[in-house]
């Protein structure tokens, strides 16, 4: 599996914590470089998953391991970090709402982050 998934859903924050970071330092001159629309469209859409992950009761690290996303990566979503092209991925927007939603509200959640993101472009 590559970025943002992972099959090591059993790690310990340290680890997790490192690999963030060093993703978030791999990809600093991109983000220093993206448009203010994109940077304004990432920070609405890390909100939003917040929002999302707030309802369920959840640590990050437990929506994360549900769909085998990085719990890091989750960091840097709801942090307004990630990069669109990656929150665009089908795949990558799919695990994202899986990981946040709840069997009740699974429809309201890929409805409004899909807004954001169709607003946002």
């Amino acid at each position: 599996m590559e970025w943002p998934f992972t099959n090591n859903t059993e790690e310990d924050s340290i680890s997790v914590n490192q690999r963030m970071l060093r993703k978030l330092t791999e990809r600093t001159l991109t983000l220093k470089e993206r448009p203010i629309k994109d940077k304004r469209l990432a920070k609405a859409f890390g909100r939003g998953v917040e929002r999302f992950r707030g309802q369920t009761n959840y640590a990050r690290i437990q929506c994360a391991a549900k769909v085998s996303l990085d719990s890091g990566f989750l960091t840097l979503v709801e942090t307004g970090d990630s990069l669109i092209e990656e929150i665009n991925r089908e795949d990558v927007f799919d695990a994202i709402v899986a990981a946040i939603s709840t069997d009740t509200n699974t429809e309201e959640c890929r409805e409004y982050l899909d807004k954001i993101l169709r607003e946002g472009s």
